[in-house]
């Protein structure tokens, strides 16, 4: 999921608009789990300086 506090803007978005979605991360930056609101449209795929991450969306 997108972390900020745009009010929800994109995920609004993305909740109407068929898209792959792509998170970009410094690696010491990714974690395993983030928290999450209910409104929050997660990523299709991460991207780090060393890897690519392609997410289950379940």
């Amino acid at each position: 999921h997108r972390i900020g506090y745009g009010g929800g803007f994109y995920d609004t978005l993305f909740e109407h608009v068929d898209s792959f979605k792509l998170g970009m991360v410094i690696d010491d930056c990714l974690l395993e789990n983030l928290p999450a609101d209910p409104h929050d449209v997660p990523v299709n795929c991460i991207v780090t300086g060393s890897r690519t991450l392609y997410l289950d969306q379940q």
